[in-house]
């Protein structure tokens, strides 16, 4: 941040500066006034008080019936200071006056409605400012009472030049108004200073919240990308992979790890951990985890008074448990773990919170879509895939074949006289006898291999990278284990029950979908013919496809 540049820092610096100013002037100017009222005040009660004194020195004087001494006294009170001093009668005649000689008395005109006069008759002191013709000057006076022998009043006055008065005012002020400036000047240097400083301040805070901004921007945009991608993943293994390539960037302080709910939902199993390896229990009961325990997000720490899960990887270090649960159903936990030097903010306990409510809904949503889709390709009474899947499948594994220059069987297997089976024991033993065939035959091939319900009771199977003779011994496999089974229900078996193969191999036998089908379908109905219970091998032989390098060696030898 430019400071010359910055009306925050104009601001910062000008504003108080002015209202130091401001209130400093205001304040002195207050002071002075108030010192103006107290030294004017000072001089009138010192006027009164050294008008009282010669009040009293006259008196003695004046007992003794000299009226010249009055005048000499006047001279004498008056010598060596700059005020003047006077006598006056109660009929205004001026008795002495330090300015004046014995000639010179008589000519002066009556005092008695002089205002200090007039207010010393009344109340005993009086004081006046005004002009005096005598000497030319303005004048400041003060006037006392006092009794002359006989019972006769008379009146001393002091009269002083305001000059005099003006000039102590002056050299005040000057002092006053010096302080004054040397007073602001202190302040605005120091008004300066303190301004740096909180300039400095503000722009540290504006920096501080500029990088708060940033990380929080740059929160944000990855908790969105952790959303979308958790959105648009297949599998929860894709899902597990986003969370810890992006919990591990948002919290590197934490060794993090992900724990769901087993098939069982009686134990939960570490499925994935980041930012070093997880030391604690892979596999635990829901009861050891206080998030699952109180339903909410469980922070561990022995300083804090809260008890650290039993399946945490150290006692002596902070846990943090968020349960993830969305749509009413728990489907794990999230679990962080640092050192006790680990701080916790409240940002990073919401982000941890955020982090496992976009996980919660993922795998949320990620169960319902393996739902609707297990609904939409598998077949509800027997478990295995449907016709449509079937198709949308061996075109695939056509395409495979035909890329990787392997075999695929084909099974196309018919239960034997289920119809009449199913007219005498009814559809519920019907359904029975379907659904544990369907089970059977998840048990008798391998993973790779794919059964599916073709229509009724019949049923194709897929068979990868396998040739005529795997597929004759898978095709034997299955119709040995079924007439083994007994297939109880209600106490009661109704084995057994024997079933019709036909096989079919690519590409020996076709090297499309339908053609594959049409003599797998061919060879169960020769089975059929053949007395049932058996497996017949397609005998039908169909042109080979030349294989993708082999016309590309073609086309570049021609």
């Amino acid at each position: 941040m430019d400071e010359k540049k910055s009306p925050v820092s104009k601001k910062i610096v000008i504003i108080p500066l002015m209202l130091i100013i401001v209130f400093t002037l205001v304040g002195f100017w207050l002071i002075n006034l108030h010192f103006y009222k107290t030294t004017v005040t000072k001089f009138e009660k010192n006027l009164l008080e050294l008008a009282r004194t010669g009040a009293r020195m006259v008196h003695i004087i004046d007992s003794q019936g000299d009226i010249r001494g009055i005048d000499y006294f006047t001279d004498t009170f008056a010598r060596s200071n700059s005020y003047r001093a006077t006598v006056i009668d109660e009929n205004g005649s001026v008795l002495g006056d330090s300015m004046l000689n014995q000639v010179e008395l008589p000519e002066v005109e009556n005092h008695a409605d002089r205002p200090e006069i007039l207010e010393a008759k009344e109340s005993g002191s009086g004081i006046s400012r005004r002009h005096s013709n005598t000497v030319d000057n303005d004048m400041l006076y003060a006037a006392v009472r006092f009794k002359r022998p006989g019972f006769k009043t008379a009146y001393f006055r002091i009269a002083m030049p305001l000059e005099e008065l003006r000039k102590e005012l002056l050299n005040q002020q000057f002092i006053l108004w010096g302080f004054c400036f040397i007073a602001l000047f202190i302040a605005c240097v120091l008004s300066v200073l303190i301004s740096r400083y909180l300039i400095s301040l503000v722009k540290k805070g504006e920096e501080y919240l500029e990088k708060r901004v940033i990380q929080r921007t740059k929160t944000i945009e990855i908790l969105q990308n952790l959303a979308t991608q958790l959105t648009a993943c297949n599998s929860t293994g894709e899902a597990l992979e986003v969370v810890k390539l992006v919990t591990s960037k948002l919290l590197p302080d934490y060794t993090g790890t992900m724990a769901l709910f087993r098939a069982s939902k009686d134990r939960l199993e570490v499925v994935q951990s980041w930012n070093g390896e997880w030391d604690g229990e892979k596999v635990y009961s829901p009861d050891q985890c206080w998030s699952l325990r109180t339903g909410r997000s469980h922070v561990g720490t022995k300083d804090s008074g809260n008890m650290i899960c039993d399946h945490s990887p150290n006692h002596d270090g902070k846990m943090i448990c968020v349960p993830l649960t969305a749509q009413g159903e728990t489907h794990g936990v999230l679990h962080f773990f640092g050192s006790d030097d680990t701080e916790s903010s409240r940002a990073e306990q919401n982000l941890i919170l955020a982090v496992g409510e976009h996980i919660s809904l993922a795998l949320a949503n990620l169960g319902l879509r393996e739902s609707l889709r297990q609904q939409a390709i598998r077949d509800p009474l027997t478990g295995l895939y449907n016709r449509r899947y079937l198709h949308e499948t061996m075109e695939q594994e056509i395409t495979r074949s035909e890329r990787h220059d392997q075999n695929m069987g084909v099974l196309m297997l018919d239960l034997d006289y289920f119809k009449k089976f199913n007219d005498e024991h009814g559809h519920e033993i019907g359904d029975f006898i379907l659904s544990e065939f369907g089970r059977l035959l998840r048990t008798i091939i391998r993973n790779e291999d794919i059964a599916c319900r073709y229509g009724g009771e019949e049923f194709t199977i897929l068979l990868p990278e396998s040739g005529r003779d795997i597929t004759n011994a898978v095709a034997d496999r299955i119709r040995t284990k079924l007439h083994e089974h007994a297939f109880i229900h209600g106490n009661r078996s109704y084995g057994p029950i024997t079933v019709s193969i036909g096989a079919a191999c690519y590409p020996d036998n076709g090297t499309t979908s339908d053609v594959l089908l049409k003599n797998s379908d061919d060879a169960l109905y020769d089975a059929k013919q053949a007395g049932r219970d058996r497996v017949v091998l397609s005998s039908r032989i169909t042109e080979k496809k030349i294989p993708l390098q082999d016309i590309r060696t073609c086309d570049n030898s021609e």
